[in-house]
């Protein structure tokens, strides 16, 4: 057979097109976190930086703007220019609490997102001091008042507090906290009676049969806590749990480079066992991100008919 040659315009082509690659690969990337370092929002941006790093030659930073519950960080994100760096977004259903239920997400603190990657849902539990008396979730009928731990006013904890207390048959008080780990003080000392938390924090405690769970979110029972029901099977409506992913600004020139580059990273058996075993995240590398992001916006956006979120107007 013949052997075609490439024309000289065929090869010019391709050096532009080679040259663009490298470019653009040695651009750099800015992960934006909006709380202090430490937390879960913490932990799934490093974990990002670290597997994107690798593939590609520009530096793979994580800024942090912590303040106002997140809104600081989510208000100046929306307000950068465009600038040589790529900035991306780790967030996880906080921009939609603030933009639907506590209102404080106003027009200019607001910037139309598009997810990049999904990178799974963690449960939230509902948990106790293992010396408080409690032995199960229905015990709490006959310890009125219940008081219960939260993270933040307008948090994703007291979305859950809010939802539970309107449909259990005991009080259930919220107590606002300025993080978990001023809660668990306080709750190894009985001054509250359980915590709406994440594993992450009170997995060690657990295990060291200090703390309880009581109920867990999620279709089924946690590993390692098979006899700790789900809040479903008590009949209660709440979230499955939290999801955590990364955004990027709509119509971003660089969304489909990022959301390859973020995949190829995350989707690593290595990656996956991490945010499984380590962040106790469900990934779901097969998610639709588009109709996921356009259902949840919806979902958050109906909760408003069916509950009272005034005490989220609280400062």
């Amino acid at each position: 057979p013949t052997t075609l040659k490439p024309s000289l315009k065929q090869l010019l082509l391709a050096g532009l097109i080679g040259l663009s690659s490298v470019v653009q690969a040695n651009q750099d990337i800015v992960i934006w976190v909006n709380i202090s370092p430490g937390g879960p929002t913490d932990q799934i941006a490093r974990h990002v930086q670290n597997f994107v790093q690798p593939l590609t030659q520009g530096t793979v930073s994580v800024l942090y703007k912590p303040g106002a519950g997140g809104l600081l960080g989510m208000s100046q994100f929306a307000q950068t220019e465009p600038g040589n760096k790529i900035e991306v977004f780790v967030a996880n259903e906080q921009i939609l609490i603030h933009r639907f239920l506590t209102k404080k997400l106003r027009d200019r603190d607001f910037v139309e997102l598009d997810p990049v990657a999904y990178l799974g849902q963690t449960p939230f539990m509902l948990v106790t001091n293992t010396k408080s008396g409690l032995d199960s979730f229905r015990s709490l009928r006959d310890h009125q008042p219940v008081t219960v731990g939260l993270a933040g006013v307008g948090s994703f904890v007291h979305l859950i507090q809010v939802m539970l207390a309107k449909q259990v048959s005991f009080d259930l008080q919220g107590i606002q906290y300025q993080g978990t780990a001023k809660i668990l003080p306080d709750l190894q000392g009985g001054h509250v009676r359980t915590a709406l938390v994440f594993p992450g924090s009170v997995w060690p405690q657990i295990e060291l049969g200090q703390f309880k769970a009581l109920a867990v979110s999620g279709s089924k029972r946690m590993p390692g806590l098979g006899q700790v029901p789900t809040f479903q099977e008590l009949g209660l409506d709440v979230p499955q749990g939290s999801f955590w992913a990364v955004f990027i600004k709509a119509k971003s020139e660089h969304k489909d480079r990022v959301q390859k580059l973020i995949h190829k990273a995350l989707d690593s058996a290595q990656s996956q066992d991490i945010l499984r075993t380590r962040m106790f995240l469900t990934p779901n590398p097969g998610i639709n991100l588009s109709q996921w992001w356009t259902q949840s916006i919806r979902d958050y956006q109906n909760l408003t008919t069916r509950y009272d979120f005034s005490s989220f107007l609280t400062d």
